[in-house]
């Protein structure tokens, strides 16, 4: 790990002579790791074998979950290095508290950037606005990019392979970023500090009432709802939505009918929480590389034409559609050890091919009978299959 040490004692004296100037950070960080290339020299099994032998390392944090491990590599007077390891885990859209730079070691990223335009500020701790995403790019092994803090970097990562590792040289804390934002789409700025100490613990209270069906669980709910701030109910909301389903749209409405101004995005933000939930749990099961690149995909780009743009970029295909029908064919069950949930059988992804590439109804009845029989008699059944599939959560993406 003498290359880390080297780049941690190059950049310490650099900043020094700079002042440590915070706004001087990130452009000093990403120069140095472009020019000394960790990656070049990185090895998995050598970074184990480092913690486990070296006479000291740099104190561990125990308590982050900001990686699959972190591990913390070198320690700075006003910054430090550690290498982030990614299996399953990804990174929602945020900003930062402090400013630096990142470079790809093993692996690989599909990298999203976002600018946000407040419209409404409810509080410190949540802003309503508009979030709009950037053309997404592929970071592979040696891609390096600045990390500004506060509304200089909004952006997400997804990591593509198991695992992927990231190295991050970053300040400890930049005093003038402000509140951390976490982003929910399609346009909620939240804080997930938390400045109320009884408040964390009041939430795993509600969704322990939930998971164990508490009869009064509703009425527990309803009662937060109604007199809860804003910013402490939508955390609430966001915690139950994995635990109460059907259950939820009811408890979001009682807190919509306070604020109403906030109905839609409300509404928007739960389905889309829901969707991305269903997304990485697929892609948990997912093994193979490249439907992990298509979940990555449909959990992250909204719009087809960026995703059909980033599947020909890295596989060279001159038929995207094509390659995203076969993918989806191949996660689809019967077989269980797939990822889909749902089945896309061999008419519905003939029916998906059509759409993606613009053709109407008539237009999809008449390719489908030139390759099965009947087809006019079930003309409603393809019917209702066009309606119901740009609908699919794991599809909409596709048809933006």
């Amino acid at each position: 790990m003498q290359s880390i040490q080297t780049l941690g004692e190059r950049i310490e004296a650099a900043w020094r002579e700079l002042h440590y100037d915070h706004a001087a950070f990130p452009s000093l960080a990403c120069a140095s790791l472009e020019e000394l290339a960790p990656h070049r020299s990185f090895r998995i099994d050598e970074l184990i074998r480092w913690v486990q032998q070296a006479p000291a390392v740099p104190k561990q944090n125990a308590e982050s979950s900001f990686g699959e491990p972190p591990v913390m590599l070198f320690a700075g007077r006003r910054f430090f290095i550690e290498a982030l390891f990614w299996v399953d885990g990804t990174t929602a859209i945020h900003q930062h508290g402090f400013s630096g730079a990142f470079q790809v070691l093993h692996g690989g990223s599909l990298h999203t950037r976002f600018s946000f335009e407040r419209t409404r500020r409810i509080s410190e701790q949540l802003q309503l606005g508009t979030l709009r995403a950037t053309p997404p790019e592929l970071l592979r092994v040696g891609d390096t990019r600045e990390i500004g803090s506060g509304e200089a970097l909004i952006h997400s990562l997804f990591h593509l392979e198991r695992p992927s590792v990231t190295l991050v040289v970053r300040t400890y804390f930049d005093a003038a970023a402000g509140p951390q934002y976490s982003f929910l789409r399609p346009g909620i700025a939240i804080d997930r500090s938390y400045h109320d100490e009884r408040l964390p613990r009041l939430l795993q209270l509600m969704a322990m009432a939930w998971k164990t069906e508490l009869p009064e669980r509703h009425q527990l709910v309803a009662d937060f709802l109604d007199g809860a701030d804003l910013h402490s109910a939508l955390l609430l909301l966001e915690r139950l939505e994995p635990l109460a389903g059907t259950e939820l749209p009811p408890l979001a409405k009682r807190l919509a009918r306070r604020e109403p101004a906030i109905a839609p995005l409300l509404a928007a933000a739960l389905s889309e929480i829901g969707r991305q939930r269903l997304i990485l749990h697929w892609r948990q099961q997912a093994r193979a590389p490249e439907h992990r690149f298509l979940l990555a995909l449909l959990l992250n780009v909204d719009g087809r034409d960026d995703i059909l743009r980033l599947v020909a970029e890295r596989t060279g295909t001159a038929d995207p559609i094509g390659q995203v029908v076969s993918w989806l064919g191949e996660m689809s069950p019967p077989d269980a050890s797939n990822a889909l949930s749902y089945h896309l059988g061999e008419v519905e992804l003939a029916v998906l091919r059509h759409l993606l590439a613009g053709r109407g109804f008539d237009e999809i009845l008449d390719a489908l009978a030139a390759d099965y029989d009947d087809v006019a008699a079930q003309a409603d059944d393809v019917r209702a299959l066009c309606d119901a599939l740009p609908h699919a959560p794991l599809l909409l993406p596709l048809f933006r």
